[in-house]
């Protein structure tokens, strides 16, 4: 029996106010997928930004560690010396009769010296790691652009600490020593090496770095 479309009745028009409305539904739906992703995005690079500085953080309290329990040997070997010194004076009764003044003075001289060399050295040891771990210190490289250090037998690394970013030498083609210290005056002024801050500090204060040009 056929079917009579008519009996069904008229066939419901979609009017322009529904399109508009699916229209502007799509739109908000749009929008919402796409804060959602910036969200997301946001999260992942604020996550990864914290275990950076987390993991500096770390490795500051690393040191610290290493350079306290440092001290802590320098000083027991000082305590033990001054007893030493003592003992000696008093089983004369006169200081002065078994150690004058004067060579009391250049035996605790010479081991503040000693102390503040082994302080000095560890913190030279530490720099020297982190230029190791960093693509912007290139030791080969260095060692190709100035061939009086490569003569000279002294290590990379050494060598850029003590005197090369003294002298204006770059660690890499990736980081001009003359244009950080330009740009970052109060590091001139402190007295530091330039990409040790850098590592340590600048990068975390997106302070900004030139290649060698």
């Amino acid at each position: 029996m056929p079917t009579n479309d008519r009996a069904k009745g008229p066939r419901p028009l979609v009017t322009g106010e529904q399109l508009t409305s699916e229209q502007q539904t799509k739109e908000l739906k749009a929008q919402i997928q796409s804060l959602r992703t910036q969200l997301s995005d946001f999260q992942q690079a604020t996550r990864v930004e914290s275990e950076a500085h987390l993991a500096e953080i770390n490795r500051l309290q690393k040191e610290l560690d290493e350079s306290s329990a440092g001290l802590r040997e320098r000083f027991h070997e000082i305590a033990q010396l001054t007893r030493l010194l003592m003992r000696k004076e008093s089983e004369t009764g006169d200081a002065r009769e078994t150690l004058p003044f004067f060579a009391r003075a250049v035996l605790r001289s010479r081991l503040l010296r000693r102390l503040l060399k082994f302080r000095r050295d560890r913190l030279v040891r530490s720099h020297i790691r982190l230029l190791e771990g960093s693509d912007l210190f290139d030791p080969i490289w260095y060692l190709q652009q100035y061939p009086d250090v490569e003569r000279s037998a002294i290590p990379a690394e050494l060598h850029y600490l003590n005197e090369g970013s003294r002298e204006g030498r770059n660690p890499s083609p990736f980081f001009d020593t003359r244009a950080y210290l330009r740009r970052n005056p109060d590091v001139t002024a402190a007295g530091v090496n330039p990409l040790v801050h850098y590592l340590k500090t600048g990068q975390f204060e997106e302070r900004d770095i030139t290649p060698v040009s």
